[in-house]
């Protein structure tokens, strides 16, 4: 019973870690797709920034002007870049964590099945050892039953050895009279 209880606690230990597991995943995955919306925020903003640059160097008469104003574009664009090249670098470590998680949840889903299995082989033993327990309890009942019933006869025998002392003596004391009156019988009948 302590090891069924044992393993009972076990399986709940793992199943309150598999949900706890299964919100990490869920939140991985907003962050994941939080993640993209920004990603996909930034495209946007790139080829917003494209567009301006595409209207400034088409409309600007100022060469210096356009080339600065293409060079803080361009700076701009590479920190975007940057920005992305992070954000792509998180997306797939997420990705790689929630993996992990994945593979967490199989091994644990395994192992659930595995005490599963232990839990059915000691249910299958406990209800053999009832039914042997059962069996003595009646062996032990009918040894009980025998038992008494052999008290019973002693008792009785005991009694009848009672019976038969009592009677030998009587038969003894009968013989004693018999006896007496025989021999006086004789001294009555003698000649005189």
């Amino acid at each position: 019973m302590v090891q069924l209880a044992a393993k009972d606690s076990e399986i709940a230990s793992l199943t309150s870690n598999i949900a706890a597991l299964n919100d990490q995943a869920s939140t991985k995955d907003a962050s994941i797709a939080s993640f993209e919306s920004a990603i996909a925020a930034k495209d946007n903003e790139i080829a917003s920034k494209s567009s301006e640059i595409a209207v400034l160097t088409s409309s600007a008469s100022d060469n210096e002007k356009i080339a600065a104003q293409l060079a803080a574009k361009n700076s701009a664009l590479a920190a975007k870049d940057s920005e992305i090249a992070s954000l792509t670098s998180n997306v797939a470590s997420l990705n790689d964590q929630a993996s992990m998680k994945d593979a967490s949840i199989a091994s644990f889903e395994s192992t659930i099945a595995e005490k599963d299995s232990e839990i059915t082989a000691l249910t299958f033993d406990v209800t053999s050892l009832n039914d042997q327990v059962n069996a003595k309890d009646a062996e032990i009942a009918t040894l009980s039953s025998s038992a008494s019933d052999s008290d019973k006869i002693a008792a009785q025998l005991a009694a009848k050895d009672s019976e038969i002392a009592s009677l030998t003596s009587n038969v003894t004391s009968l013989a004693a009279s018999i006896s007496e009156l025989n021999s006086n019988h004789k001294e009555e009948v003698r000649p005189r």
